[in-house]
């Protein structure tokens, strides 16, 4: 043991120099599996490279997102929070729903679709705050936030696992592909389903197209029930 200035300096023994480096050791491995375990934050860019959406359904959600005049990159405005549904029916026409709710409580609704003959329509009204709770009601009630990516039972690898052991097959036939994206303080969330999905992500997506079917009769929106 030194004295410096006012300070002290202690020499540790080899022995414990070892066992200091060995704690050192374990604390920065504990460290790099900690970092690894958690998941990557998704961009909210589900064209880019990386995308979470699979290879079928990612064609299928950006051509529409061109053909629908969408941005890919989908961001809410500040402080505010935003969904966006995108509906890929096996036998009608896409169409998206856009709600985006203000930090000041206020928001609108916008629809994306093309009619008969090929226009674009471009629908918008803001929203009343009756439509707005009954949004977030049934985004509470279905846990997007917390819903797994594919929310689907016949193409959620997990689902199909437990549905294996129980000596059951889900077999996935036509049906619309739901694609809903969410943006909230700076975070980002997206489930899709094809043919089989969850219920409560059903319900969700569900409420939200008969919302815009209800707004934009002349939008004539459908989908493969």
């Amino acid at each position: 043991m030194h004295n410096h200035d006012g300070y002290t300096v202690v020499r540790a023994s080899p022995s414990e120099q070892m066992r200091i480096v060995g704690a050192l050791a374990i604390v920065m491995i504990c460290c790099a599996m900690s970092a690894q375990s958690r998941p990557a934050k998704l961009r909210p860019d589900l064209c880019a490279k990386n995308s979470p959406l699979s290879h079928f359904t990612k064609e299928d959600f950006c051509a529409a997102l061109a053909d629908l005049g969408e941005a890919s990159e989908f961001r809410a405005g500040p402080g505010g929070t935003a969904y966006r549904l995108v509906v890929l029916p096996s036998f009608k026409h896409p169409f998206s729903v856009t709600i985006q709710q203000r930090q000041d409580g206020s928001g609108e609704i916008t629809v994306r679709r093309r009619n008969e003959r090929g226009e674009l329509l471009k629908l918008n009204i803001q929203q009343s705050s009756r439509e707005l709770d009954e949004i977030a009601s049934e985004v509470n009630a279905s846990h997007f936030w917390v819903l797994p990516t594919i929310a689907d039972t016949a193409m959620n690898s997990e689902d199909q696992a437990e549905a294996r052991k129980m000596g059951t097959v889900v077999v996935c036939g036509d049906g619309t592909a739901w694609i809903m994206e969410g943006s909230r303080n700076g975070d980002y969330h997206v489930s899709y389903s094809g043919c089989a999905p969850y219920n409560q992500f059903d319900a969700l997506a569900t409420t939200i197209s008969e919302l815009a079917k209800r707004n934009f009769p002349q939008a004539q929106i459908d989908w493969d029930r």
